[in-house]
């Protein structure tokens, strides 16, 4: 099933801080957990590799087969990653190749509520992963810290879930 393209997570390093104690970030482990289901629905055929800051200024978006991006207003700070994924999209659009079997090759993430469809424009329909909770008394977000649990298995892993059949749906239907 390996199409020679790699599935690519873009974040920024701000959004990769460790989590109260531990030695990883939302972003390595969010990484590991979809790596580890993305394996065993696509039985290990493609891979997924984090792209962070340094590199993506020069990351070929024409070089994936898909595209995770963590939206945060920590990525909408590096304006070539934007320029240039609102780029790519655009033509992809154009070409009408953004889109196989009405899945997108862009994938958004939010960690937490952040307002990028303003920078990433092109994005801006495009149907978004929601990882953290809204609290029912305060009605204020909260992102995922602790990933094991009822809470967890009801919210977070759910939609891990989605995000990853969808993904291995698009890398299927790219070589179908």
């Amino acid at each position: 099933m390996s199409t020679g393209k790699e599935i690519v997570l873009c974040f920024s390093e701000e959004d990769n801080q460790p989590i109260e104690g531990g030695l990883k970030g939302w972003v390595s482990n969010f990484h590991k957990f979809l790596t580890t289901l993305f394996s065993q629905i696509s039985k290990g055929q493609s891979s997924i590799r984090l792209v962070s800051d340094s590199e993506l200024d020069s990351l070929d978006f024409s070089q994936a087969g898909a595209i995770v991006v963590v939206c945060t207003e920590h990525i909408l700070s590096n304006n070539t990653f934007v320029t240039n994924l609102n780029n790519f999209v655009e033509q992809q659009k154009k070409n009408d190749t953004l889109r196989i079997n009405g899945i997108s090759k862009v994938f958004k993430i939010f960690k937490r509520p952040a307002d990028v469809d303003g920078a990433l424009y092109s994005i801006a329909d495009l149907i978004s992963y929601d990882f953290y909770l809204i609290d029912a008394l305060t009605g204020e977000a909260q992102e995922f810290k602790r990933f094991f649990g009822n809470e967890a298995e009801r919210s977070y892993w759910m939609r891990l879930v989605d995000l990853a059949y969808d993904i291995n749906q698009l890398i299927i239907s790219e070589i179908g």
